[in-house]
């Protein structure tokens, strides 16, 4: 799929089931029901009308198994053994980076209290866009890479990215790291990761996405977390992340609590 166009059923991927949450939230409380006329001395009260209870909403009883018929027991998982499931073949996920990153796949790094992620979400980074060594993971194959910044200071993020470069000795590498990866954030015009909860802003995210691009790397994912902002338009970020493992790209999100 072209990054650049925009997919005709853009729509289903962009949880409006929650819009009708929200337009349900926003509507005023009903008002109090009216008190029925009193009853005049002479009137008998209604009876409650008989409910048929439906087949649908029968009280769920205990089946013992001769009860059970044949489309219920084929309803039924049992548990396969260890034996069974070590008989079957191995399937392996198709890795980018091994043990860590896999390919049109989400993997969410916890990172701690007091400890900067940056500085690690980088290096990964120029890692794959420039096929080098990552310990102990291994070395990937070079891929167009793009690391979306949200709440980083500009500056500090330049200087991490000129620190890390200056670390790679191999000037092949090197050449190839600083063509293949590509960083966007705010302060440079780019989308604001606390809009990333808004359906047109992952719009204008995904259709900024360079042609080829493999993986996306998210260093402060907790700012894409944010309080939302456009309620109407309002998507959840997971949505984001499923449509890009549909543009066979794999995200890697650093989140924070």
């Amino acid at each position: 799929m072209n990054p650049f166009e925009q997919d005709e059923n853009y729509w289903e991927y962009c949880g409006l089931e929650e819009l009708f949450e929200f337009a349900f939230a926003a509507k005023s409380e009903p008002d109090a029901e009216p008190s029925p006329a009193p009853m005049k001395e002479t009137e008998e009260a209604p009876s409650p009308p008989s409910i048929e209870t439906s087949p649908d909403r029968r009280e769920l009883v205990e089946l013992t198994d001769d009860e059970l018929d044949d489309e219920d027991r084929a309803k039924l998982w049992v548990p396969p053994t260890a034996a069974e499931i070590l008989s079957q073949p191995l399937s392996k996920p198709n890795y980018i980076l091994p043990g860590l990153v896999v390919e049109a796949r989400n993997t969410v790094i916890s990172v701690g209290k007091g400890v900067r992620s940056n500085v690690f979400a980088q290096i990964l980074g120029y890692s794959l866009a420039g096929g080098i060594q990552f310990s102990p993971f291994g070395k990937p194959e070079p891929m167009p890479t793009l690391v979306a910044f949200g709440g980083s200071e500009w500056h500090m993020v330049q200087e991490q990215l000129s620190l890390i470069a200056n670390q790679i000795e191999n000037q092949d590498d090197r050449s190839r790291a600083l063509s293949n990866l590509r960083v966007s954030h705010p302060h440079q015009r780019s989308v604001d990761a606390e809009e990333l909860n808004c359906a047109w802003e992952q719009l204008y995210f995904r259709n900024s996405i360079p042609k080829g691009c493999k993986v996306v790397i998210f260093p402060d994912g907790e700012t894409c977390l944010a309080p939302k902002r456009k309620l109407d338009y309002h998507s959840p970020f997971k949505n984001l992340l499923s449509y890009l493992n549909k543009m066979e790209i794999a995200t890697v999100t650093f989140y924070r609590e």
